[in-house]
């Protein structure tokens, strides 16, 4: 029997080891799978995957970094830096994970910044918006700024009743900044009005637990768990609540520091930990027994300070959690007792100095700073000349962030006595963080310190002060100094690392600035400088090392081959790559080496028989070495892969008609159409959009043309700009008389060198002054399609679907219409839709006017463009031709009308010229104002738009 058992836990491990094994291999091809998914960019299919993955794997950093990179892609950057942490939690010495967590976590700072400055802009526009504070409030929450996320929340709140959900956002700000007695009342009216949120009624029994109201937080607690049972939140508190797990002890060892008594012979406990950690800062163990020692003799603020200091490697610690809420606990039980003990006291004895300065005292420990100026204010109101009451006055205002109002008083205390110290630290610390006036702070934190040499404050305060004037040496001296006086600080630990960042930072602008000084000498062909600033630049271990091809092209620029050839040579052995071997052999032609370029490419044609560039260049390569037979055996193959290709064409063109019987290039091109064009948009909300350059179009047959068009533009916003090209390529293909279809494929490349793909096709229909029918879609940059000052540094793609017609019936009565749907799937998915339709009629041969209709509505209101919902207007309108002839034709007109919803008058004026100066050479110019109204306030915008062109 017994030997069956065995037998049978056996085959029981084999069983559990085989379905281990299947579901490791199993979850291995999930990550395989997802991968593959995010190589090819579908990133929603990836992130699908990886949850899978990250279920069956939960302590694999991998599999959150990769879901990291996928929100990443698609611009969720806040789950992005959630996933990077969680795997930098469980990796924390991988350089992938932090560098990714990096790079995010500043991609998704400078978009809340920029989400911050749209919103403020929306607010000096209308201050009454509500929803303006709460965005701003929920970004600095994000940023982790929870002052600034308080302040702006409370803008919110005083301007619209909050949902549930933004109650507990609150809370957990409030929480942070630890103003608990503000909480309360406000939890407590929402959980009025929201008595089925399970949420609101724990938070609401946390916050009066921390008050030390355990019955009404029980209260709160159990409401959460009959809405909800098991809330694990509201269970935990109501444990709390309760005392369970927790043994207060509280010990009278206070009356010899109270009563200022004097020492024995013996050493305190606690100038002992404070002697042990002066010569071993790192040692938490003693610190959290100095915590519990301090709290004995409700030295309260001492313990919170060195609790800050345990935070940074304890916070996850279950003992720094029970020892942080046992602190909170027993500090605000007493520091009430102090307030109610001190209030009884001046309301006996209104003058009471003594009291007064301890009662303002417990009022700050306990964040109640409102009411500790108060006290101050009123006393100074009969005694003005108490500079102890006012410093604590500046003090206590600097705390509650009104710094105006505390350098006032500085100033005044610096007037009486010029040479205090503790004066001249406080107002030094002020012009620091308002940035005010920074070389005077610097003369009186430079006083102290002369003074006091191991003052931390002054010498921290100047640290910063020297960050912020990018004084990255001195700031570095002065943490040296503060860090042989305290290496634990949490300040000091904050700016160090502030200052470490702000020099990695300012290493890789000038390393970047560097080699975009030698790509300039390149391109403006000052080989030598190219050379020398490359190779400064390479020197570098943070440099990137790709740069070196640049290097190479230099050295050819110089007309170096030899060296330039050396570092092709040495990349391609490091790292084989076909395109970078195509390029090396491209310099042996363009240099004109026919024997090296003729052996180059007879080598990667072999290589790569099916590649047509490589062919192409192969009998280029051919016609550079007089072998022209060869040249035109290539071209005359690479015709019949690609019968249509006018490159190949044009190379037999060179070699003459011979081995193309049948064919003429007599009557070719059908047509050049050469078109230099010219475009600005400038509007009201910062906004300024130009592009210039060129478009050129071959008829290639009386069917068929080839387009393409190059510009160079600019957008611009009050806050930032953008540099971009455009390329695009064109296919117009006409048939049936009437009909033509266009078709375009490019990029737009900005000036960070992202690209932003561009298609588009047509369908035309028209028949000359009787109707005209498109269909069309476009695909491009957001900012190109939307014209928003937001979206100048944000790369969107977006798309539109258009159909326009018009039609001119008999009777001088004229129809048109325009239906455009947009979607922008970088934005949410976001839809979109606006249709215009006319109704008019020709009151003379130059003259028509009529009726328009306008629609505009999206399915999601963005902050990144202007996206309404149901926005129509009414207008009359009319175009006026003032001359028309064969040389010019001249129209103005415009359109003024109702926005009913919004009880504002929109009007439109436009001018629009052609000019034919000769035959082959026309101009065209449009001007266009307007003025309507866009989130409730009068918007305007101006475009001008100029085209030449030239038929040969």
């Amino acid at each position: 029997m017994k030997y069956l058992k065995n037998i049978s836990f056996v085959l029981s491990l084999i069983v559990l080891f085989s379905c281990l094994g299947l579901s490791q291999n199993k979850s291995g091809d999930l990550k395989k799978e997802a991968i593959q998914q995010m190589k090819f960019g579908r990133y929603g299919e990836a992130i699908d995957l990886l949850n899978r993955y990250i279920s069956a794997n939960p302590q694999e950093p991998e599999g959150y970094n990769l879901r990291g990179l996928c929100y990443e892609k698609r611009g969720q950057y806040e789950y992005a830096v959630y996933d990077f942490k969680s795997g930098l939690k469980l990796a924390p010495n991988n350089k992938e994970i932090s560098e990714n967590l990096r790079r995010t976590t500043e991609s998704w700072q400078a978009l809340l910044y920029n989400k911050i400055e749209g919103h403020k802009r929306e607010i000096a526009i209308n201050p009454n918006k509500a929803v303006n504070y709460l965005e701003i409030g929920k970004s600095y929450k994000h940023l982790g700024e929870w002052l600034e996320a308080e302040d702006w929340y409370d803008e919110y709140l005083k301007r619209e009743e909050a949902s549930a959900d933004e109650i507990i956002r609150y809370s957990e700000i409030l929480a942070k900044n630890n103003h608990i007695s503000k909480g309360e009342p406000i939890l407590k009216r929402y959980c009025e009005k929201y008595p089925d949120d399970q949420r609101l009624w724990s938070r609401y029994g946390y916050f009066t637990l921390w008050l030390g109201k355990n019955k009404i937080a029980i209260d709160a607690f159990e409401n959460a768990l009959r809405i909800k049972p098991y809330f694990k939140e509201a269970m935990d508190g109501l444990d709390l609540a309760r005392g369970k797990g927790y043994i207060y002890s509280v010990n009278d060892t206070t009356a010899r520091f109270n009563y200022g008594l004097p020492g024995s012979g013996k050493e305190y406990i606690i100038d002992k930990y404070f002697r042990m950690l002066k010569s071993n800062p790192g040692d938490d163990a003693t610190r959290f027994s100095l915590v519990r020692e301090l709290m004995k003799v409700n030295r309260f603020e001492e313990a919170l300070e060195q609790l800050k200091i345990l935070s940074v490697r304890n916070s996850e610690n279950p003992e720094f959690k029970s020892l942080w809420d046992d602190l909170n606990n027993k500090r605000i039980d007493y520091y009430s007792g102090r307030i109610q003990e001190f209030e009884k006291k001046l309301s006996t004895s209104p003058g009471n100095r003594e009291a007064i300065m301890e009662l303002g005292k417990y009022y700050s420990y306990s964040n109640q700073l409102d009411r500790s100026t108060d006290l101050f204010e009123k006393y100074l109101n009969d005694h003005p000349e108490d500079n102890e009451v006012r410093f604590q006055l500046a003090l206590h205002s600097a705390w509650r962030n009104d710094y105006c109002k505390a350098m006032n008083e500085c100033d005044l205390l610096l007037e009486k006595d010029p040479q205090n110290k503790n004066y001249q630290l406080l107002r030094g610390q002020l012009g620091v963080w308002l940035n005010d006036n920074l070389d005077y702070s610097e003369q009186l934190l430079n006083s102290v310190v002369s003074k006091d040499p191991q003052n931390l404050q002054a010498i921290l305060t100047l640290a910063s002060l020297n960050l912020q004037k990018e004084n990255y040496t001195s700031a570095a001296n002065y943490l040296n100094t503060a860090t042989s006086i305290n290496n634990s600080n949490p300040e000091l630990i904050n700016l160090q690392q502030s200052l470490d960042e702000l020099k990695k930072r300012n290493d890789r602008d000038e390393l970047f600035a560097l080699v975009e000084k030698a790509r300039k000498n390149l391109y403006e062909k000052n080989c030598d400088e190219a050379i020398e600033i490359f190779n400064e630049y390479l020197a570098n271990p943070e440099s990137d090392q790709s740069v070196r091809k640049e290097l190479a092209d230099a050295y050819i620029c110089k007309g170096d081959l030899k060296n330039g050839m050396k570092i092709y040579d040495k990349l391609l052995q490091e790292n084989y790559d076909y395109q970078l071997d195509l390029e090396k052999a491209k310099i042996y032609l363009w240099q004109k080496d026919s024997i090296n370029a003729l052996r180059e490419f007879k080598r990667l044609a072999s290589k790569n028989p099916d590649d047509f560039e490589t062919r192409l260049y192969l009998g280029d390569a051919f016609l550079l070495a007089n072998q022209y037979d060869n040249a035109r055996e290539v071209f005359t193959e690479l015709l019949k892969v690609s019968p249509n290709s006018q490159i190949v064409k044009t190379r037999l063109n060179w070699l003459g008609a011979e081995g193309i019987s049948g064919i003429s290039f007599y009557t070719f091109p059908a047509y050049l159409l050469v078109s230099p064009q010219a475009f600005i948009f400038d509007d009201n909300i910062g906004l300024n959009y130009s592009q210039i350059g060129l478009q050129l179009e071959v008829g290639i047959t009386n069917f068929l043309s080839l387009g393409g068009s190059a510009f160079r533009g600019k957008l611009k916003s009050d806050i930032e700009n953008d540099n971009f090209t455009l390329l695009k390529g064109n296919v117009i293909l006409k048939f049936a008389k009437i009909f033509s279809l266009n078709a375009g494929f490019g990029n737009s490349t900005f000036s960070n060198s992202i690209n932003s793909k561009i298609s588009e096709v047509s369908l035309k229909a028209e028949k000359e002054k009787l109707y005209r029918i498109s269909a069309g879609f476009i695909s491009t940059d957001a900012a190109q399609m939307l014209y928003s000052p937001f979206l100048v540094k944000k790369r969107l793609q977006a798309n539109q679907l258009s159909f326009v017609g018009e039609y001119n019936a008999p009777a001088g009565v004229y129809l048109s219409g325009k239906y455009f749907y947009y979607t922008v799937p970088d934005d949410k998915d976001n839809k979109g839709n606006s249709f215009e339709f006319r109704v008019g009629k020709s009151f003379a041969p130059d003259f028509r006017a009529g009726y328009e209709y306008y629609f505009n509505n999206w399915e999601m209101q963005s902050a990144l463009y202007w996206s309404p919902a149901g926005f129509e207007s009414h207008s009359i309108w009319s175009d006026w031709t003032i001359a028309k002839n064969s040389e010019v034709n001249f129209v103005i007109g415009g359109k003024v009308g109702l926005i009913p919803n919004e009880n504002y008058v929109l009007r439109e004026l436009y001018g629009d010229i052609r000019y034919v100066f000769a035959r082959s050479f026309t101009v065209s110019a449009r001007l266009t104002g307007s003025g309507t109204v866009q989130q409730k306030v009068g918007y305007s915008s101006l475009a001008f738009q100029v085209s030449a062109f030239w038929s040969l």
